[in-house]
């Protein structure tokens, strides 16, 4: 991960305060270990999409196929 970060500032991806580096794509999903699936992210939203998704996944068998539905927040 250190060398992805490394690689990531050298293309100009910087985190601002308050954010971390997320992949876009988890690993555990199947995405790669690689700077193209790296963004800087609010680290408060990666923490609470990271946790829902471990959460929701985590007794599912290796292999299993699944979909992702993003849902907007209500407008205010």
């Amino acid at each position: 991960m250190c060398s992805l970060v490394a690689a990531s500032k050298l293309i100009g991806k910087h985190l601002k305060p308050k954010q971390c580096y997320s992949f876009s794509i988890p690993p555990f999903l199947g995405g790669k270990y690689e700077v193209e699936n790296l963004e800087t992210i609010d680290v408060y939203v990666h923490f609470s999409i990271s946790g829902q998704l471990s959460h929701q996944c985590k007794d599912l068998p290796d292999g299993t196929k699944i979909k992702i539905k993003i849902v907007a927040p209500p407008k205010k």
